[in-house]
């Protein structure tokens, strides 16, 4: 049975836009997510989605530091006339700052939006009936970088999380994951990933349609196919 709705966390985002495309050009109707109040670019992208072929675009707003607001967007779910079959957990924050100045702030607010957050989605969803869930990682979750400790942190607690919830919602449900390497850079962040870059064997960076077209193999694949977490980093966690 093909998947009918998907709600889209973060839909939005570089990555969340092109996921969005790629699911609407599946013809399906999409739920999406923004962290911030719902505004002309949000809905002018919605447009555009219903004309790549999204036979619905519905758009919700919660803040990811907030549970109970993630609780309420779901609610609010409930009482459409259309529930989700799919879930892709794509919101998240990025941190980069050496160990000894994360502060405990900064850690609580990383973990609410990375880990917290998807895991209530995770919860509600299923509770809507989802039957497949794909989160989001890094292929930093199992490394050991440098200035990176509350973003690894978080995504190797969600990678966990993932494992876990595909041993304890099957066989109804199945969880993935999918692990981007080096996607998107901000221009001034450019010179910080310059030596990463430069570790890929592939020689560049990939791009937000390539993840995209990792999350539709994933809805196409076998249901056999639970608790796997793919790496599309160009070989770069081979190094």
């Amino acid at each position: 049975m093909k998947h009918q709705t998907v709600f889209i966390t973060g839909g939005f985002s570089t990555l969340g836009r092109a996921i969005s495309e790629a699911m609407a050009r599946r013809n399906m109707e999409l739920l999406l997510h923004t962290h911030t109040e719902v505004g002309d670019k949000h809905i002018s992208f919605a447009e555009h989605l219903e004309t790549l072929g999204a036979k619905q675009v519905s758009i919700f707003q919660a803040d990811f530091r907030r549970p109970d607001a993630i609780e309420a967007m779901f609610q609010q779910i409930a009482e459409g006339d259309h529930k989700p079959d799919l879930l892709i957990n794509n919101a998240g924050i990025f941190m980069r700052k050496p160990l000894e100045e994360v502060s405990a702030t900064d850690l609580r607010e990383i973990f609410s939006v990375n880990t917290i957050g998807p895991h209530v989605c995770m919860v509600e969803g299923r509770k809507l009936g989802v039957r497949h869930i794909i989160n989001l990682l890094d292929i930093a979750w199992n490394k050991s970088w440098k200035n990176h400790s509350a973003y690894v942190a978080s995504k190797a607690a969600l990678a966990a999380m993932t494992r876990i919830a595909a041993v304890e919602f099957a066989p109804n449900v199945r969880v993935n994951a999918i692990a981007p390497g080096l996607i998107s850079v901000p221009e001034e962040m450019q010179q910080h990933y310059k030596a990463v870059l430069d570790r890929i064997p592939m020689s560049r960076k990939g791009t937000p349609e390539e993840v995209a077209k990792v999350v539709e193999f994933l809805v196409d694949a076998p249901h056999y196919i639970n608790g796997e977490v793919i790496n599309i980093d160009g070989g770069l966690s081979l190094r």
